[in-house]
């Protein structure tokens, strides 16, 4: 038997330890699932826009995906030229990750934007609003009818 083995030589030969599921894939699909099921109580809550919510349900199933198939991430950093798979992973994230960071961006000056002019649209509403009042009441006043 090899040193820290309690697969007799025997079996060896038939055992092949590519094939042996790793505890690492368990926890893979129990984090796509996680996500997957998180994005969905949070969009049924309208915690979170079906806009967004697409992007994060498709980031779950591809986690879901890698966790089941890893092959898919060897075949796709060697057709790269990435040594270790991982560093694909890691790198497809950060493009991910970007992404997002510059869609956000990108949405909340635009906001910022409509924010500024709703505010100074309602400063010229407020401005006309007091004038129309000093100005009733100006020529407004109780009369005194003899």
């Amino acid at each position: 038997m090899m040193p820290g083995s309690i697969i007799p030589p025997a079996l060896m030969l038939l055992y092949d330890e590519a094939d042996a599921v790793s505890p690492y894939r368990f926890v893979g699909i129990g984090l796509a699932a996680v996500i997957f099921l998180s994005v969905i109580w949070l969009i049924k809550k309208r915690r979170l826009r079906g806009e967004f919510g697409w992007l994060w349900l498709i980031t779950g199933v591809g986690y879901f995906v890698l966790a089941v198939w890893n092959e898919l991430l060897e075949i796709v950093a060697s057709a790269l030229g990435i040594s270790p798979p991982s560093t694909a992973l890691f790198f497809f994230g950060l493009i991910f990750l970007t992404a997002v960071a510059v869609e956000l961006s990108v949405r909340i000056s635009k906001q910022s934007e409509q924010i500024k002019n709703l505010a100074q649209q309602l400063a010229i509403l407020e401005a006309e609003r007091t004038a129309a009042e000093v100005k009733g009441d100006e020529g407004g006043g109780v009369s005194e009818a003899g």
